[in-house]
């Protein structure tokens, strides 16, 4: 046990008698039995090393709040409220791990949820804010006519919004393959009814996230800084960044002195480029800026796009 209640009203009065020594050592050994959740050791030697008793008044304080607040047995020193109040907490542990594991779940729906809003955006070239709530990314994705259909593995937040224009009921069963993938078999666009149907079959697989990270690090990007558990940077992933692209903007940060948040949303940025058929220009700042041939210092997938000449 982590966390126990300590009632005021119980204890003072039940202590009201004890030097502040005598105090300590009882708190000690309580916190010692509720954490390991068994009684406390036979030898009063081992009770001493608990309570931290070193000195003659201190192991005679321990002696004291043995005799009076614990009863001996085989195992070794009992308590019958510690006991009654670890007997009710082992009862009520599975609840209190399925909560947990709802929780830790809902958490990862929601992370994958936003990955997938992300993903489905960028590959529309709509490169929404950096900092986006999940409800201003929906509002997007109605917007544009993007449809997010979810397999069982994704979310059931997806589910419960079913009711809502952009999400229709799901398309795919867990026995169901999608009919197609794109890069690292996450994300899948199709025509349906006049409008795009993303098809979400997971999350990027821990191969292509480890070694996205490793294309990160070749890069000379600081790793403490790079966050790939990010639900921006998952998206991405699932929406096709190659290994170069990381490699090349993550040097580019590095060279301008910047963070994980400008590496997300300029690969994200320059992805929305490609997609809506131009190359950006550099940074006003950057080198060769009024160069034609400037589109080769960027990512291989925007180096290769024809440059469209501003009308």
């Amino acid at each position: 046990m982590k966390y126990y209640s300590h009632n005021v009203g119980d204890w003072l009065p039940a202590t009201v008698d004890l030097s502040m020594c005598q105090e300590g050592a009882y708190r000690r050994l309580m916190d010692w039995y509720y954490s390991n959740e068994q009684p406390l050791p036979l030898l009063y030697a081992d009770c001493c090393r608990i309570a931290r008793a070193s000195g003659r008044g201190e192991r005679d304080a321990v002696r004291l709040i043995l005799d009076r607040y614990f009863t001996l047995a085989e195992d070794g020193w009992h308590n019958v409220a510690i006991d009654r109040q670890i007997q009710s907490y082992s009862k009520n542990e599975p609840a209190r791990t399925k909560k947990r594991d709802e929780a830790a779940a809902r958490q990862r729906r929601s992370r994958e949820r936003r990955a997938a809003s992300w993903a489905a955006l960028v590959a529309r070239g709509i490169n929404p804010p950096w900092k986006a709530t999940q409800s201003v990314l929906d509002e997007l994705l109605r917007k544009h006519g993007i449809t997010l259909v979810v397999t069982d593995s994704v979310t059931r937040d997806v589910q419960r919004d079913a009711e809502s224009d952009f999400t229709r009921d799901r398309a795919i069963t867990s026995n169901q393959e999608p009919k197609e993938s794109a890069s690292h078999a996450a994300l899948s666009v199709t025509a349906a009814d006049s409008r795009d149907v993303v098809v979400i079959a997971g999350t990027a697989s821990p191969a292509r996230v480890l070694a996205a990270g490793r294309a990160l690090k070749a890069s000379g990007f600081p790793m403490p800084e790079a966050n790939t558990s990010d639900p921006r940077f998952l998206a991405l992933l699932q929406a096709g960044v190659t290994d170069d692209e990381l490699r090349m903007t993550g040097a580019e940060a590095v060279a301008r002195s910047k963070g994980w948040g400008w590496l997300v949303a300029t690969i994200a940025g320059r992805h929305a480029d490609v997609a809506n058929g131009y190359a950006p220009r550099r940074a006003a700042n950057g080198p060769n800026r009024g160069d034609p041939g400037r589109v080769e210092g960027l990512t291989p997938t925007i180096a290769a796009k024809p440059r469209i000449s501003p009308s």
